[in-house]
């Protein structure tokens, strides 16, 4: 489940996104608007993100950061939800 936490800001140009996952769940995203940077913040529990051909695992107090104009898999590794924030930051935009 993803929701929006911080909307986006113009002046900024980034927004902010809530995610959390239940242990054993997936969440798939196509690539965004080229030249767009994620931050994921992770608040609790145990995450696995595939950015191409490339696997990162974070948990609570941990962060992944990577360009987000590629496809990306978030899974959760973990027994438990997995919390996140996800910073997009959108520098052409």
């Amino acid at each position: 489940m993803t929701c929006p936490f911080i909307p986006f800001d113009n002046e900024t140009k980034f927004e902010v996104y809530k995610m959390e996952i239940k242990s054993g769940g997936v969440h798939k995203s196509n690539p965004h608007y080229k030249g767009v940077k994620e931050y994921v913040f992770v608040s609790t529990g145990y995450i696995e993100i595939e950015i191409e051909d490339k696997v990162y695992r974070a948990s609570s107090g941990e962060a992944v950061v990577f360009p987000g104009d590629v496809y990306h898999t978030y899974k959760n590794i973990g027994e438990t939800t997995v919390s996140t924030f996800i910073l997009f930051f959108y520098p052409n935009r």
